[in-house]
This record gives C-alpha cells, sequence and structure tokens, in this order.
C-alpha cells in the first residue's frame, strides 16, 4: 500500500507536538489537560487517520433529552438556611475537622499548582486541543472559537489552512491583538448567519448562565451541514471549580461546601461551574435540538476515600440525596470530561 507522506508528517507533527506539551505541563498549568492525556479514554491521534472520539451507542443509556434538568441559573445562587447559633457553630466545627483531614486527595498534581503557563505552553496546549477534538481536515474551512478566552486556539486554527478563525467571547480580552491572522470579536450580533463549518465550544457550556441559549446561537451561525465540537467539564468532576488555583487543592471539595463557604475558604469567589448532579443527562438535553455523532466519556476512578460509608453518608447529606443515589452520583464522580461532535438534525 502506498504510504501517504503528507498524512505521515502530519502524524508525525503530532506525535512530536505531544511530546513537547506533556513535557512542559510537567512544569506548568494545563487546567486538567495531562490528566485526560493520561487517562485510559483518551486517545491522541492525528486528524482523518484515527477517530478520536468513539461512535454514540445507538441504543442511549438512558433516553434523557425529553425532560430538563431544573438548575438555577449562576445569577440565581440559592442563599443558604439560616442557622441557629448552636447550628452555626456545629457547622463550623464539622468544616475544621474536613480540613484536618491531611489524606485527602489532591485534585490535581502537585506540579500544577500554582504555575503559570508561557506562550509557548498555551501554543502546545492549543495544539494539543485541535489534534484531540476535532476528527477531520479544517482546510478552507470557517472556523468559529466560541467562549475563546485568550484566543489561542483561535490562533493556531490560522496555521492549520482554515479560510477564517474568528474568536468570540463575551468579553474582550487584552491578548487578541497579539494574535495574527485572527479576528474577534465580544459583539453576537455582528455575526452572520449560517457561516461557520466548524464551531469550538472548549470548556464553555458548564461555567455559563443558559447553554441552552448558547446552543440556540450556535444553531444560528452554523451552516447547515457544519459540525459543533464540544468539550464539558462536568461539576461532579474532582477539580470542577478550579479551586486549586486558588489555594486548595482537594479532590471534590466543592461537593461539601456551600457556595458562601467555599468564598470563605479561598477568599475570593470560585469559577462557577453549573451544578449538575447528572451531567451526561444535562448535555444531552442542551444537544437536543442537534444529532450527536460522537461522544466520549474521559473517566477515572474515585479514591476510595470518598467509598468508605462515612464520607458516603456525608455525600448523601450535603448533596441531599439518599445513600442509594449517592451510589449513583459516585458512578457520575468519574467522569472527568466529556466530549462531543455534533451537527444540525
Amino acid at each position: 500500500m502506498a504510504v501517504n507522506e503528507k498524512e505521515l508528517r502530519r502524524y508525525l507533527n503530532v506525535i512530536e507536538r505531544s511530546v513537547t506539551l506533556i513535557k512542559s505541563m510537567m512544569d506548568h498549568d494545563d487546567d486538567g489537560v495531562l490528566e485526560q492525556l493520561m487517562s485510559e479514554q483518551a486517545v491522541i491521534a492525528p486528524p482523518q487517520m484515527t477517530p478520536v472520539l468513539q461512535p454514540v451507542p445507538q441504543t442511549p443509556v438512558a433516553p434523557v433529552v425529553l425532560v430538563a434538568p431544573v438548575i438555577a441559573p449562576v445569577a440565581v445562587v440559592p442563599e443558604p438556611p439560616v442557622l441557629s447559633p448552636e447550628a452555626l457553630e456545629a457547622r463550623r466545627t464539622h468544616l475544621q475537622a474536613l480540613r484536618d483531614i491531611d489524606c485527602w486527595p489532591e485534585a490535581v498534581g502537585p506540579y500544577l499548582v500554582g504555575k503559570k503557563a508561557s506562550d509557548e505552553d498555551q501554543v502546545n496546549r492549543a495544539n494539543s486541543v485541535l489534534d484531540m477534538m476535532v476528527d477531520r481536515s479544517m482546510e478552507g474551512k470557517a472556523f468559529l472559537d466560541f467562549g475563546c478566552g485568550e484566543g489561542w486556539i483561535t490562533q493556531e486554527v490560522v496555521k492549520r489552512g482554515v479560510s477564517e478563525a474568528l474568536g468570540y467571547d463575551i468579553k474582550v480580552d487584552a491578548k487578541w491583538g497579539e494574535k495574527e491572522g485572527a479576528k474577534f470579536t465580544n459583539e453576537f450580533s455582528t455575526m452572520p448567519h449560517q457561516h461557520f463549518d466548524f464551531v469550538m465550544l472548549y470548556d464553555v457550556l458548564d461555567h455559563c448562565e443558559d447553554p441552552v441559549d448558547v446552543m440556540a446561537k450556535v444553531r444560528t451561525v452554523l451552516k447547515p451541514e457544519g459540525t459543533v465540537f464540544v468539550r464539558c467539564h462536568p461539576w461532579t468532576s474532582r477539580h470542577a471549580t478550579h479551586l486549586y488555583k486558588q489555594g486548595l487543592n482537594r479532590a471534590y471539595w466543592h461537593m461539601f461546601l456551600s457556595w458562601d463557604e467555599l468564598k470563605e475558604e479561598i477568599k475570593d469567589e470560585p469559577m462557577f461551574t453549573r451544578p449538575e448532579k447528572d451531567p451526561v443527562s444535562a448535555y444531552r438535553w442542551w444537544f437536543n435540538s442537534f444529532s450527536i455523532e460522537k461522544e466520549r466519556l474521559i473517566q477515572e476512578d474515585v479514591s476510595e476515600f470518598f467509598l468508605v460509608s462515612a464520607f458516603k453518608e456525608l455525600l448523601a447529606s450535603e448533596q441531599q440525596m439518599s445513600l442509594e443515589e449517592v451510589d449513583g452520583l459516585l458512578s457520575r464522580m468519574r467522569i472527568q470530561f466529556a466530549d462531543y461532535v455534533i451537527s444540525l438534525k
């Protein structure tokens, strides 16, 4: 069989970038990507050679898209109950007892804590994301990076031969002016309808107020035959609210404290992550006007620390669930990331 030199070179480039990326991750904050790459389910593959994502099963695990999860938006964080002085003191004692547990599992490896990524690290990470998420050629395609942040992914797709690279976020980032070849906007209303071949939403939906509205916006700018690539980072994952970046490197810590208690712990606002206790059901609901082409759940075992009876009872109490329901929650807590390829129905 003849060797396709172009595809072989692309494959070698992916390997070289992956090696460089993993080396840089050992010294810098990778926001959880290294754990994903080291997962049994994670695969790095060159575009158009080996599919990165696994097909969605023909029979869904549960037909959940018919019922919307009821979750308060970020603007309506529930007020904590008013406790009596005795109950408040008991709660303080309880939280101190949790703090005093010195064997609490870490949310991320200590080498990720307090490290700032260089521009080179960001470029390597952006290319790793594209290699991992986009399973087809981008040459000559119009690409929208929805929720682009500083715009690293938007910048890197320019180098892959797209016809247009646009980054959108709700607020302007100072880094946008440093990116070459890409355009950026914070005004969604200026975007042309049915224009983009590809839309990327990387770690966006779990942090937004109304994911269904976001997906409705995506529909308006996506070509009828276009494709959407989505990375989700569920609230039930071990470092969902990124507390490790603010000095609290404890796995699932956000599931044992209230929002106000988290604020008190870090002396700041935590990064909001939608409190979806059944994240895959929520994702399938958010995508109910799309066809899910591929779904990949990146999972890891929950530490035995959380599986002892006392902690299961504590989790049941904090999340207002029965012990039987907690078993299901613990299973869902294995999901650290969820990747999707979706298209219009």
